[in-house]
C-alpha cells in the first residue's frame, strides 16, 4: 500500500543520492597538518620581528606541501612583500632558505587575494612534495625582507603544512 502511493522515480533518487555519497567518500581529503597564525603588531612589521612556527612532524615518509599565509589591509604601502623563510629540522639544522616575492596587488593597484573591505588574505606557495626527513618539532621563521625597517599594512601571517594528495 505504501508502495503505491510513492512516486514512480524515487528508487531512482536514492540510488543516485547513495551513490553521490559513495563517490564523496572515495575523494581523497586534505587535511591540514598545520596551520596557525601570528598577529603582527598595528604599528608595523619590525624586520628583526621574527615570526616562528613549530609544528611538529611525525610521519617521515610522507610529502608535505608548505604554504605561507598573508592577512593585509589596503593601507600597505607597496604591490609585493619579500619574506625571508628558514626551515630547521628537531636538531634545529637549516633544511631549507629562502626568500618568497608574494605579489599582493597588481599592475594597476588591486588587491589580489580573498577579502573584502580594507582586509585581504592571500596564500603562497613555499615548498611543494617537500618530504621531512626526521620526526619532531621543526621550526619555521618568517621575517620580512623590505628596504624599509617597519612596514604598516600586514596583520597576521600564517604557515599551513598539509600531507600531498595523490590521486
Amino acid at each position: 500500500m505504501i508502495r503505491r502511493h510513492l512516486p514512480r522515480f524515487l528508487p531512482h533518487i536514492l540510488a543516485s543520492v547513495f551513490l553521490s555519497a559513495v563517490i564523496c567518500a572515495a575523494c581523497s581529503y586534505r587535511s591540514d597538518l598545520f596551520h596557525e597564525f601570528n598577529d603582527i603588531p598595528a604599528r608595523g612589521w619590525d624586520k628583526r620581528n621574527i615570526q616562528k612556527f613549530f609544528p611538529y612532524i611525525d610521519s617521515t615518509d610522507v610529502a608535505y606541501d608548505i604554504d605561507v599565509e598573508l592577512n593585509y589591509g589596503n593601507n600597505y604601502g607597496y604591490r609585493n612583500l619579500y619574506l625571508f623563510v628558514t626551515v630547521e629540522n628537531a636538531d634545529r639544522e637549516v633544511i631549507a632558505r629562502d626568500t618568497l616575492n608574494c605579489i599582493l596587488a597588481d599592475e594597476f593597484g588591486k588587491w589580489l587575494g580573498d577579502g573584502w573591505g580594507s582586509s585581504f588574505q592571500q596564500r603562497f606557495p613555499y615548498k611543494r612534495g617537500i618530504k621531512l626527513g626526521e620526526q619532531g618539532t621543526y621550526s619555521i621563521s618568517v621575517s620580512q625582507g623590505m628596504r624599509k625597517d617597519i612596514i604598516e599594512g600586514i596583520e597576521r601571517i600564517g604557515v599551513r603544512i598539509s600531507p600531498v594528495v595523490t590521486e
